[in-house]
């Protein structure tokens, strides 16, 4: 599954983008990046970013939840 933006890969740098991405690909990196066409230290990068901003864990259930349906 590949989500997009309207101008090719979903990402343009945000990890708003990157986090849903992520679970859509089943919490695998290496797929996960190459859906955005990043290397996979970018998106473990987006991932902390992601959860610095939200406060989101995402290694918590509960949470993986609510991120899947926002």
């Amino acid at each position: 599954m590949t989500a997009t933006n309207g101008r090719g890969t979903a990402g343009s740098g945000s990890p708003r983008w990157s986090a849903p991405l992520f679970l859509a690909e089943k919490r695998r990196v290496q797929t996960a990046a190459e859906a955005l066409s990043i290397h996979m230290n970018t998106l473990r990068y987006r991932l902390e970013k992601y959860s610095s901003i939200t406060g989101a864990d995402l290694t918590d259930t509960e949470v993986l939840i609510e991120v899947w349906w926002t």
